[in-house]
């Protein structure tokens, strides 16, 4: 991984912290109203948001396997890359096609209980990381594991939603603590 790969991703991820409760706000509103204007301007956003996280933890993984020989984590990495689309493609579905609107949300608000479960579960297996992740390990994997807690609970979706703009900013400090190892020849 180069060091312009890496502090792109680290402007990305703070790019997903100050946009993660305005998208949210905006999304909520959207799919509060009817019209094809707002369903599309809603499906857009959950493509940008998905593909945000596609790309953070995409890079994310390559960065443990890569640089710290860490591969743990490798297969929740992707189960939660996979329900993040699988997510979005049911609000898709039911942005596209209105009468599927309440099923393609009732099967979006099941998974969130799963997906919350795989973020607990990745933090913990985080942890086994022998390396700090240039410092912010701990923080990181402690924060993602409350923050599925939240979303799995589905009543504290709006501290999870705080949780998400925090671990953002730390994966963008890991991403840009990286970069800076990469310059200075370290690990």
């Amino acid at each position: 991984m180069t060091r312009k790969q890496l502090n792109v991703a680290g402007r990305l991820a703070i790019l997903s912290a100050v946009l993660t409760v305005p998208i949210a706000g905006l999304s909520f509103s959207l799919d509060a109203r009817s019209g094809s204007g707002p369903r599309a301007l809603s499906a857009l956003l959950a493509i940008a948001n998905t593909a945000l996280f596609v790309y953070l933890f995409s890079t994310l993984k390559a960065l443990l396997i890569k640089r710290h020989s860490f591969d743990e984590t490798t297969s929740l990495i992707s189960t939660l890359l996979v329900f993040n689309i699988a997510a979005t493609g049911l609000d898709l579905l039911g942005a596209i096609f209105p009468p599927l609107d309440s099923v393609a949300g009732s099967l979006l608000g099941f998974a969130i209980v799963p997906l919350g479960l795989i973020s607990i579960a990745f933090g913990i297996k985080l942890l086994r990381l022998r390396d700090s992740l240039y410092g912010m390990l701990k923080p990181f994997s402690y924060l993602y594991m409350a923050t599925g807690l939240c979303f799995a609970t589905i009543i504290l979706m709006p501290l999870g939603l705080i949780g998400s703009v925090v671990s953002d900013v730390i994966l963008g400090i890991i991403f840009f603590r990286a970069a800076e190892a990469t310059a200075t020849g370290s690990k």
